[in-house]
């Protein structure tokens, strides 16, 4: 019979801590939020460890940030039960995933690698066999789409659904009748997230809805240059980084939540906007067709085509009812992420 994770069990989270500000660190945060919920304790080990000055350093930098983490890492994982690894591609994999399955596998620690991003399809071709032998270190591989699934069977590697968490309640439901003319993005401001196209498409857009507006929550390498063109639009103002209250506030009073990301997964800020209620408007990237069926929950565009972005957005302006009602169908399918719903599959993916 599988071990079942006890009260009082110790559950060491191994992932990014903000800043900065990202998915990642999201989904450690609401892990530590969440888990005690189980009866477990939770410990957090910073794969981005404070460095000091000696963050300035480019190459300094690395070299501490490894040898600290790895250290740490002896410690802690060596004190759990079990250990929850937040996995990523390329650099952070090989400096940090692929270092600590070892050790575990040296040391017998229960490792579940929780593999995130939209990316992995392209780092598993580029690596076809060593990233899969060094993932059926773990103990089990989690992953929260159907997409990622995917990309891993096709290497062999067997993984476990475990969807993010979805905020219902700092996120309620708000009733919006008429749709406020107020577009929303909250993303970093990288370019892997395509806010440039939404620039270009809000522009577009203007030219038949002379008073949309957009709203950007979140900061990042690109917020000077995306700024600089903003001004040249009019209409756009930038947050920088709220807290789940302001967030929350932003999309209640907004019409739409626009995503134009280059790759994607199971991004938060979706998850965010079905369960407030907000009409979406998104790339079709990686697994968000899975999580959004076009034309029934949202509206899903091409990446990087920012006149098939600009007509969704006037769809929605111009058929709103329409638009509610995909609103309403996407809420709905929002609860399979709640936390209770999330917290069972967490619960069966380490009893494995």
């Amino acid at each position: 019979m599988p071990e079942q994770p006890l009260p009082g069990t110790l559950v060491l989270l191994v992932g990014p801590v903000a800043p900065p500000q990202g998915g990642m660190a999201l989904s450690l945060k609401e892990l530590e939020r969440h888990l005690p919920a189980l009866g477990v304790t939770t410990r957090v080990l910073r794969t981005n460890p404070r460095l000091g000055p000696f963050v300035h350093v480019p190459l300094l930098r690395s070299i501490l940030s490894f040898a600290v983490f790895m250290t740490a890492a002896l410690f802690a994982a060596s004190r759990a039960r079990r250990v929850h690894l937040l996995g990523a591609s390329h650099t952070y994999f090989w400096t940090r995933c692929a270092p600590l399955l070892l050790l575990g596998r040296l040391f017998g620690w229960r490792i579940v690698v929780h593999y995130k991003g939209g990316i992995l399809a392209d780092f598993l071709a580029r690596w076809p066999r060593l990233v899969p032998w060094c993932l059926r270190l773990a103990k089990a591989v989690a992953v929260p789409s159907a997409f990622l699934q995917r990309s891993l069977s096709v290497h062999g590697v067997e993984s476990t659904l475990l969807p993010n968490f979805a905020d219902v309640v700092g996120f309620p439901k708000t009733a919006r009748e008429p749709l406020p003319r107020r577009c929303l993005v909250a993303r970093t401001l990288d370019p892997l997230y395509g806010v440039d196209v939404v620039l270009q498409a809000l522009a577009a857009a203007r030219r038949q809805l002379p008073d949309l507006t957009l709203d950007v929550a979140g900061d990042g390498p690109e917020r000077t240059r995306l700024e600089s063109r903003a001004r040249e639009i009019g209409g756009v103002t930038f947050h920088g980084n709220l807290d789940r209250a302001a967030l929350a506030a932003l999309h209640a009073r907004s019409g739409v939540l626009l995503n134009a990301s280059r790759a994607d997964n199971v991004p938060h800020t979706l998850l965010e906007a079905m369960a407030s209620g907000l009409p979406i408007v998104s790339t079709a990237a990686g697994g968000i067709p899975d999580m959004l069926r076009h034309g029934a929950e949202a509206l899903l565009v091409p990446v990087d085509d920012a006149q098939a972005l600009a007509s969704a957005i006037t769809q929605v302006f111009a058929s709103e009812s329409e638009a509610r009602q995909r609103a309403d169908a996407a809420h709905q399918r929002v609860l399979s992420f709640a936390p209770a719903a999330v917290l069972q599959r967490f619960r069966a993916v380490h009893a494995l």
